[in-house]
């Protein structure tokens, strides 16, 4: 009996402790807070920007720590009167929350400097549609140019002219519809003038071949950026053309005759507005000669001396890699082609090899005495599949299957020596066009024989 007395008041205690924990957790305060729509605003004078806090049920009050800069309704709407930063202050039931903001004047958003001859240009960047104006000034002089934008986005350059050789530190200010200053952008251009001129030098011509439709120019030096070409063409028409001096060597297309001047153009920079160049200098050093003359009586045309412009124009061949074993090689390149290595010269271009159908040779000839002219190949037949026709400024002649000799050095005229009656032209005087057309390979090419009737 007396123990479930006992057992009884223990329960008691044990319930009333119990009851008290649950008390101490149930009625403990439950932390308060707000929200407020923006953590911090970023704004240009004259915007205007809505805060909502929430709940909605609760009593807030706006303040401003600097009404000059930025002023709030008690409704929270928040207005940018002033160039600065301050806080929007919310206070509810004595719980406080401050939204930075900084009222701001708009920027150009990207000044480029571009170099030029005695002259500076700068390139603006704007996306920013609240600029009214921008001004530029030149820091060593106080030169400023101010251009109204009217709040469009885009590109504008500006230039300053009559500068000397040196950098030059410039600002660059916008304006907004109030007036305000932006803070600057800064940046150096170069200016490039009479020093730099005057350290500049021509390039120098190593050699000046003639071929039959053009001039090749071989390069001693690679100073510069391009080369400006003058000259005459065939037809006496004054002619300027520009080659980069990554070229080991320069192609004359067309010319006719008289002087050749030239002019190196330099560039000081890559982004640069304007290029230099250095006085004209006309080229007064010999020729080497490897234009075709065609006159009375007979006339050899050299199976190397093709025309200049590389595969499509001055030849056609299938196999863009010359045959190592070929002693010609440097046929060309030695008289300033560069442009011919698929050819198969053998020896001192008295021989092409490796021949194969669809190729060709295109030669410019210069006929001096207007006639009659038959015209015969000197080849060497080892196959049953040598073919060839000739075509004189468009015109075809027939087609020739060639006998088979079976020997690679069994030169000969082949319509002389087989009997067979040669292609005949008629050829005024001035220059034209005769192309060898490998209709067949299996022989050797060693060049063509113009005979007059």
């Amino acid at each position: 009996m007396k123990t479930n007395i006992l057992i009884k008041v223990i329960c008691v205690i044990a319930l009333g402790w119990s009851m008290s924990g649950c008390g101490d957790k149930y009625d403990k305060e439950i932390e308060r807070d707000f929200y407020v729509n923006k953590n911090s605003l970023s704004l240009y004078l004259g915007d205007r920007i809505q805060l909502t806090a929430s709940p909605a049920s609760g009593a807030f009050s706006w303040s401003s720590d600097d009404p000059a800069v930025a002023t709030v309704t008690d409704g929270g709407l928040v207005e940018a009167v002033g160039v600065g930063t301050t806080g929007i202050i919310v206070l509810m039931d004595g719980i406080r929350k401050e939204i930075p903001v900084a009222s701001i004047v708009p920027t150009v958003d990207k000044v480029t400097g571009i170099p030029g001859k005695k002259r500076a240009a700068l390139t603006l960047t704007i996306t920013n549609d609240r600029i009214k104006s921008v001004k530029v000034t030149r820091v060593d002089n106080n030169e400023s140019q101010e251009t109204e934008i009217n709040y469009q986005s885009g590109t504008i350059s500006l230039y300053y002219n009559n500068l000397n050789d040196g950098n030059y530190l410039f600002r660059v200010f916008a304006y907004d519809k109030f007036g305000n200053e932006s803070a600057p952008l800064e940046l150096n251009v170069k200016a490039y003038g009479d020093v730099y001129q005057n350290s500049l030098v021509n390039r120098e011509i190593s050699m000046a071949s003639k071929f039959g439709n053009g001039i090749t120019i071989t390069w001693r030096n690679q100073t510069g950026n391009w080369v400006n070409f003058f000259y005459n063409n065939d037809a006496g028409l004054p002619v300027s053309k520009v080659f980069p001096v990554s070229a080991q060597s320069s192609h004359l297309d067309g010319y006719g005759s008289g002087e050749i001047s030239y002019s190196t153009l330099f560039l000081p920079e890559a982004t640069a507005v304007d290029t230099f160049s250095v006085a004209r200098t006309s080229y007064t050093g010999t020729f080497n000669d490897y234009i075709t003359y065609v006159r009375t009586g007979e006339t050899v045309v050299r199976p190397g001396d093709f025309d200049l412009g590389g595969d499509g124009v001055g030849f056609h061949d299938s196999n863009t890699n010359h045959d190592p074993g070929s002693g010609g090689a440097n046929y060309r390149s030695s008289r300033g082609d560069t442009q011919s290595g698929a050819v198969d010269i053998e020896g001192d271009g008295g021989n092409i090899g490796y021949t194969g159908a669809g190729e060709w040779l295109a030669y410019t000839v210069q006929v001096e005495d207007e006639g009659d002219y038959e015209i015969d190949w000197y080849i060497s037949v080892n196959g049953g599949g040598a073919a060839c026709h000739i075509e004189v400024d468009g015109v075809q002649s027939a087609r020739y299957a060639m006998v088979n000799n079976n020997d690679w050095s069994a030169w000969r005229y082949y319509c002389e020596q087989n009997g067979v009656a040669p292609p005949v032209f008629h050829l005024t005087k001035g220059k034209h066009k005769v192309t060898y057309y490998f209709e067949g390979g299996d022989h050797n090419y060693n060049g063509l024989r113009f005979k007059s009737h």
